[in-house]
């Protein structure tokens, strides 16, 4: 399956690139989600939920979310 395409980084113009998170706690190497980290200046796009970070279930919502920009509201 195709990974899907990311947008340049919206603060340095870098490329992004879809990461899959793995929990390292000792005796666990499990992978708990995806998230998008730019390449050049290191930002990681994450859900945050009343103040807790989480990460995305799918690929594709973690792209969603990094592609997302606020002037997008402004073209609906």
């Amino acid at each position: 399956m195709d990974k899907p395409e990311l947008k340049p980084c919206p603060f340095c113009g870098g490329e992004a690139e879809i990461t899959e998170v793995i929990d390292r706690t000792p005796r666990n190497l499990e992978a708990v989600g995806f998230g998008v980290k730019c390449d050049q200046c290191g930002i990681i796009v994450a859900k945050i939920d009343c103040g807790v970070t989480d990460w995305f279930e799918t690929d594709e919502e973690a792209a969603e979310a990094w592609n997302r920009r606020a002037d997008d509201a402004d073209n609906s």
